[in-house]
């Protein structure tokens, strides 16, 4: 299925110059960064390659002049900063932070030079998934930082592809899949700026709608577990090159999810939003698609059960991800509990095939 990517939850704002800071190749910033090259535009600002005085490449991401957006990167700042100091050896695997300071009317954040997200690897080899050997990989890693990030009251919640970095930008050519995969699969997690402590404000709504957990779409509240669902999505769909999820509805998700992973506990429900209510029958089980779009319906009936869109002699790491996967978030293992998992005791580089 082509992929159709929506927005996180923050708000969408069209791609025009509007604040975005003006620069030019040679231009030298805050004294000691020579700008080198163009790395890319988003909503909030565009990021830039500059060499420092002692010749390291770092990447300078410059703000919007828009108030709420400088607000929201001086607290991203203090947030990475935090966990910066927190792990000086950088077993976390987040991004450094090098400084932060005003620019005019904009606002910068300095950081370390990386490379492409695993979105765009993805994305460069036809939407074709990564190896089972390298998912192992990047799981580990992910694991470790979600430990780290809730050891500390942290949630990230907006856990997806395109947020976390590969560290250099070699690849080598995998003949077999006809794919160009990373020399180097050590990784960076970035994008702290919807990143909430246990004792902040919860937003009602939060992540990427694609890997958005069922407690979060039906509104009964969330914590630090609403980030091991949206990783299981990244693990399969670097797996398989796909969205597990490629919905933009509340409805249609929730029929996806029941398609997928099996029937929704009725409790869920229940104890729904009031505006959900309409989703669910007197019993509380979930009654989409009646009313539904042919087209919605068709799309629904034809997705495959987990199991079916991992291979069998994945077992182990089907076992993980049916657990990430639990519509209860009380029962989804921590962080540290999943790294303890046979999946990560198995020797993939070998083909391992089987239990």
């Amino acid at each position: 299925m082509k992929r159709s990517r929506s927005n996180s939850s923050s708000e969408s704002v069209s791609k025009q110059d509007d604040g975005h800071y003006q620069w030019r190749i040679g231009e030298i910033i805050c004294e000691k960064y020579t700008v080198t090259g163009f790395l890319g535009d988003g909503t909030f600002g565009r990021v830039l390659e500059v060499k420092d005085t002692d010749g390291t490449k770092k990447a300078i991401k410059i703000i919007r002049s828009v108030e709420r957006y400088v607000e929201a990167a001086k607290i991203e700042a203090e947030i990475i900063q935090k966990l910066n100091k927190s792990d000086p050896e950088n077993n976390s695997h987040v991004v450094r932070l090098f400084e932060h300071f005003p620019l005019g009317s904009n606002y910068c954040l300095v950081f370390e030079k990386l490379g492409m997200s695993l979105y765009d690897v993805i994305k460069m080899n036809n939407y074709q998934g990564f190896r089972m050997t390298h998912v192992q990989k990047f799981a580990k890693q992910l694991l470790q930082t979600l430990d780290f990030l809730h050891t500390l009251g942290l949630t990230h919640t907006d856990l997806k592809p395109e947020n976390i970095l590969l560290v250099t930008d070699q690849f080598e050519w995998d003949e077999e899949k006809h794919a160009k995969y990373p020399v180097n699969y050590d990784i960076r997690v970035i994008d702290f700026g919807g990143s909430t402590f246990n004792d902040e404000h919860h937003s009602s709504i939060i992540n990427t709608r694609q890997y958005r957990a069922p407690e979060v779409i039906l509104e009964l509240g969330w914590d630090s577990s609403s980030d091991m669902w949206s990783l299981a999505c990244i693990l399969v769909e670097i797996y398989t090159g796909e969205l597990v999820f490629p919905t933009h509805k509340d409805s249609e998700h929730l029929a996806m999810m029941r398609k997928i992973l099996g029937t929704i506990p009725s409790w869920m429900g229940r104890s729904s939003s009031r505006r959900f209510r309409k989703y669910f029958d007197r019993d509380y089980r979930l009654i989409f698609p009646d009313g539904a779009k042919e087209s919605a319906i068709r799309n629904i009936k034809k997705l495959p059960k987990l199991e079916d869109l991992i291979r069998r002699r994945y077992d182990y790491f089907l076992d993980l991800i049916y657990d990430l996967f639990d519509y209860d978030p009380s029962r989804r293992p921590k962080a540290r509990e999943a790294l303890r998992y046979k999946f990560f005791f198995t020797d993939y580089e070998r083909g391992y095939n089987g239990r």
